[in-house]
């Protein structure tokens, strides 16, 4: 059942590093066909991972929970009730049942006093 989490654990890093270029490719404006290529390339491995029961952890809106998600920051959020992540610095993932890396979040302290 675990078999793989050796394997999935060295493609989490790649994953990562993929979100990045995306990320700076969009922040730059880059219409080219290089950005629609790492978007692509990235669709195929998030489903390689769901289909090796491997999904992803952390959703800005989670509530955040201890077991899945590690708190790296705290902020205040008007939008966010205490206790809830408003941003997610990295992605973590489960395998199976267990989680193999936990998901980087910011959680909300609530309303700015």
């Amino acid at each position: 059942k675990f078999a793989t989490q050796s394997l999935l654990t060295d493609l989490l890093p790649v994953m990562d590093n993929i979100e990045r270029a995306i990320d700076a490719a969009n922040q730059a404006g880059d219409g080219s066909g290089l950005l629609q290529g790492f978007q692509m390339v990235h669709h195929l491995l998030l489903e390689v991972l769901q289909k090796h029961d491997c999904p992803r952890i952390g959703a800005v809106g989670d509530l955040f929970d201890p077991i899945v998600h590690e708190a790296i920051a705290e902020e205040s959020s008007d939008e966010y009730e205490k206790g809830v992540v408003t941003r997610v610095n990295l992605f973590g993932y489960k395998l199976h049942d267990r989680v193999i890396r936990p998901a980087q979040v910011v959680v909300s302290s609530g309303p700015a006093t």
